[in-house]
């Protein structure tokens, strides 16, 4: 597991596949979530790596933060803010912690913070937006996310990227 040496090298705890059901998650969406596996580091930086913009006008959204491994990698670019959503208490706690311990020479951005929280009760922040989405859940909520973000653009007052890996359920 090549992504284990990120947890060795940073202290933190973000491998290893989790199905929900071991996690107790109180969300009438549960049967539309995912279980937990973190984004490949080379994914995240060639997904990252293929936007050509400029970062600092932008949040970062990750959907479905699980453990937090993004909102880390993300702190490398620019960002105005990073922000995780994870509906499930015990990974947005593990996403605390890796947040708190984390320390990189090479990060850019030091405003981050996991949401516990569904992602249809989550409430876009009024900025710049690149929302990512590493397969957290099916298409009953992801329609759903995705009508918020379409509202976005017909309004028209900011920008935002879409960076989403599409999945399969196990």
């Amino acid at each position: 597991m090549i992504d284990g040496i990120f947890d060795f090298q940073y202290g933190t705890d973000t491998v290893g596949i989790i199905q929900l059901a071991d996690l107790n998650i109180n969300s009438k969406n549960v049967a539309h979530g995912v279980f937990y596996e973190p984004t490949p580091v080379k994914f995240f930086h060639h997904a990252m790596k293929s936007i050509q913009i400029d970062n600092e006008g932008f949040t970062f959204v990750d959907f479905g933060s699980g453990k937090g491994r993004n909102l880390l990698l993300a702190s490398h670019y620019p960002f105005y803010e990073i922000i995780g959503v994870e509906f499930s208490r015990v990974l947005h706690e593990t996403a605390e912690r890796n947040i708190h311990i984390y320390q990189d020479r090479r990060q850019k951005c030091f405003r981050i913070r996991s949401i516990c929280l569904d992602a249809e009760e989550y409430a876009l922040p009024e900025t710049n937006l690149i929302t990512f989405f590493f397969n957290p859940f099916n298409e009953v909520v992801f329609v759903n996310v995705l009508n918020k973000l379409g509202s976005l653009a017909d309004e028209g007052t900011r920008s935002f990227l879409f960076i989403a890996k599409p999945g399969v359920r196990r």
